[in-house]
């Protein structure tokens, strides 16, 4: 009496209620997922109109389609083949439920269906936070094509869907994740210039701070092959321009920098907008090219980084590296 039906095999004779069963089972998994029919699609790696035919049971779908949604929602094709709606199958099943980030809601809180209303899963942000640290690293180490959400989602050890609902595409993803890196790199650097008295003291905070951050990302994920600069071109129009803008920040703010020794007679850079570019090249190709077996304290490459941006502009002693022609 205990014993239960074994699930239906998928095949060109299954029965319409077992294609019912499985259309209940997949829209039911999607829906408490959050995820639209098109991303579902995305992250299975199937046309909407093959995965809309499963979800009404229209189409008569191969194991193989089948393996593709069941992979995609983090669930086991038995699940599904047995009717199952729920997505307690699978050991990465909690994660799957998420509330839609903040940032895409205005901060409300948005129901969840695990855990209660308004109740999101304590993994919500903290799996966010690492898709964007997996994915710069491999743009990092690849570029702008190097960052699949499929492989991202298996480096974190949950279900692809997970990944596209929380970014939807590659280039969202890839645009997120740089962002994210620059505004935390603008943000040590800020601190640091706000500790800083005279316009030597700043100049010297502002390289190491921005050459220490490259460095510490490296020794965790090895050296930064491509800068943020290089993946405008494969973004959109407006995500390219906020990163553009992060980007002048940086360089306005160093410029700003120059500026105030030049009126402090402390620096002899006639021209600051060529000084501030190789200021800006020297300090963020450091993590492009430093290795390990140079036994050298990321402090250490820092302080002689510093030094050489000082000896670009300083006034007295050396010669300024770029004077008025």
């Amino acid at each position: 009496a205990g014993l239960q039906a074994p699930a239906p095999r998928p095949g060109k004779a299954q029965p319409p209620e077992a294609r019912t069963a499985l259309a209940l089972a997949v829209r039911g998994r999607r829906e408490a997922a959050g995820l639209s029919l098109s991303a579902l699609a995305t992250a299975a790696g199937l046309s909407k109109s093959t995965l809309w035919g499963i979800e009404t049971g229209t189409s008569n779908p191969g194991l193989d389609a089948i393996g593709k949604v069941a992979a995609a929602l983090g669930s086991e094709v038995g699940g599904l083949l047995a009717g199952r709606p729920e997505m307690a199958d699978h050991p990465a099943a909690d994660q799957l439920v998420v509330a839609r980030p903040a940032d895409d809601t205005g901060g409300r809180p948005v129901p969840s269906r695990r855990g209660g209303p308004g109740q999101a899963p304590a993994t919500r942000s903290g799996l966010r936070a690492q898709a964007l640290e997996v994915a710069f690293a491999l743009f990092a180490s690849q570029g702008p094509g190097g960052v699949d959400l499929p492989v991202v989602a298996a480096k974190l050890g949950v279900p692809p869907a997970t990944v596209y609902y929380h970014f939807q595409s590659r280039r969202n993803l890839v645009y997120l994740a740089i962002r994210a890196w620059l505004e935390q790199q603008t943000t040590q650097l800020l601190a640091a210039d706000a500790a800083r008295g005279d316009a030597k003291d700043r100049l010297r905070g502002f390289v190491r701070a921005l050459v220490e951050s490259g460095l510490e990302w490296s020794r965790r994920h090895g050296p930064m092959r491509f800068a943020p600069a290089q993946a405008l071109p494969s973004l959109e129009s407006q995500q390219a321009a906020a990163l553009a803008r992060l980007l002048a920040a940086q360089d306005n703010h160093l410029k700003e920098i120059l500026r105030a020794g030049l009126r402090a007679g402390a620096f002899d850079c006639v021209n600051v907008h060529e000084t501030a570019a190789m200021i800006l090249s020297l300090a963020r190709d450091v993590p492009r090219w430093y290795r390990d077996d140079l036994s050298l304290q990321d402090r250490h490459v820092a302080v002689l980084a510093a030094d050489l941006a000082l000896r670009m502009c300083r006034r007295g002693g050396q010669a300024p590296l770029l004077k008025r022609s």
